[in-house]
């Protein structure tokens, strides 16, 4: 008699511990529901501030329209990764990488193609990276640390294509 009602009172705690550890994980849930909702309603994480770093030949407000990123937006709403390679398209990007900074900042960090060498042609100086693409045209030469090239007849030299010419 006395085995049967400790089995019983042994079955009665674990049925009340299976409750409990229900009602925890349905409460756990449910937190966890209401943060998220927090975090992507809550305008404490509207971004109001969008950077760019990495950038010297770049406009940096031309690689922040390229990104798609608005100012408003919920910062947990946007997808960077998607957003990383709208940047990287532009032709004088060789990395983009998005960063949040919480609790609502974007900083967009770019690697720039480097030019290797520049030609001088009719007076505008074109900016080539070492896979012969031209990232750069300019109406002077600002960077004297790069080699100049003079007297190449170019055919095409289109931003972001690579470079046409009779002779080099």
């Amino acid at each position: 008699m006395e085995e049967i009602r400790t089995s019983r009172e042994i079955r009665k705690r674990k049925r009340r511990a299976r409750i409990k550890m229900r009602i925890y994980l349905i409460l756990f849930l449910l937190a966890s529901c209401f943060v998220v909702y927090f975090a992507l309603s809550s305008p404490v994480f509207n971004i109001d501030n969008i950077s760019v770093t990495g950038n010297t030949y770049t406009n940096e407000q031309s690689v922040i329209s390229v990104s798609n990123i608005v100012i408003g937006e919920n910062i947990f709403k946007i997808n960077a990764s998607k957003n990383e390679k709208y940047v990287q398209n532009l032709y004088f990007v060789k990395k983009a990488e998005i960063k949040r900074k919480l609790p609502s900042s974007i900083v967009i960090e770019i690697v720039e193609k480097q030019p290797l060498l520049i030609v001088n042609e009719g007076g505008n100086y074109i900016y080539i990276d070492d896979e012969m693409t031209v990232i750069n045209e300019q109406s002077a030469n600002d960077n004297a640390t790069i080699p100049l090239l003079s007297n190449v007849a170019i055919t095409s030299a289109e931003p972001g294509q690579k470079i046409q010419a009779d002779k080099m």
